[in-house]
């Protein structure tokens, strides 16, 4: 768990962020990294970058891999 606001400079620098989404955030990668999950978004993220690319062709298969790709991250699409 992570405590802000209780170091030396804690007064200084105020409240901070929101301790509870902090600690969700923390929770949510720790499970994610333990469960290999973090690899698979990691790899579906890698996929779907596009820049460098220099001519992406409809037909491609690596062109069909990014779109695939950002349509995961961006939550438009599901694997059945």
């Amino acid at each position: 768990m992570v405590v802000f606001g209780k170091g030396p400079e804690g007064p200084a620098l105020g409240s901070g962020p929101n301790p509870s989404l902090c600690n969700l955030r923390l929770a949510v990668a720790r499970v994610s990294k333990m469960s290999g999950a973090a690899e698979l978004i990691t790899q579906i993220i890698e996929d779907g970058d596009d820049s460098d690319f220099p001519h992406v062709y409809i037909a491609s298969p690596a062109f069909c891999e990014v779109l695939t790709a950002q349509l995961l991250c961006s939550g438009r699409a599901l694997i059945l």
